[in-house]
């Protein structure tokens, strides 16, 4: 028969076990992204980026109802993640793409929420954006573009830059 200091100590031993088994990852509250994969259909005109991403508090992504202030349409953080577009220049190297009005090439989009950020915990995981591929067709300089890309949390942390592979336009 187990006297009370025993089954306290064995419920402190198999407490710590579990504990050690199960160990929480810590990440940086900002979140981290790296780039996998970039796909384009030539056929659709579609593409798909693919890239790994972690984050301490858990918060990426935005709901469709998420339109007041700070997520407000007219405002500045109503978009969550961004592709900056750049073309291969063979004098200059990587500039940023321009439009007709002369302005860097952003391409703006909102990520949904990858989990319950209610649930405020460190994640670790995989990405898949599709959008429609965008590159200049006025662009006579380039054949070769890339993007960088950054995602922004629900607390506004912004990410490191990733940047993907070269790409060739059709």
């Amino acid at each position: 028969m187990l006297t009370k200091l025993h089954t306290i100590f064995l419920i402190l031993v198999v407490s710590v076990a579990l504990n050690s088994c199960f160990k929480k990852e810590n990440y940086p509250i900002e979140p981290v992204v790296a780039f996998d994969t970039f796909i384009v259909d030539a056929n659709t005109g579609k593409a798909q980026i693919v890239f790994e991403f972690t984050d301490g508090d858990g918060d990426i992504g935005l709901l469709e109802s998420d339109t007041l202030a700070p997520y407000d349409k007219a405002g500045s953080n109503y978009f969550n993640f961004f592709l900056t577009y750049y073309e291969k220049d063979d004098s200059l190297g990587w500039v940023i793409g321009k439009n007709i009005d002369g302005e860097d090439i952003i391409l703006p989009f909102r990520l949904k929420p990858v989990m319950d950020y209610s649930i405020t915990k460190g994640i670790k995981g995989t990405i898949t954006y599709d959008f429609d591929f965008y590159y200049n067709p006025l662009s006579s300089q380039s054949d070769t573009i890339k993007y960088d890309f950054q995602v922004i949390d629900r607390a506004l942390n912004a990410s490191n830059i990733g940047e993907t592979d070269y790409i060739l336009t059709p």
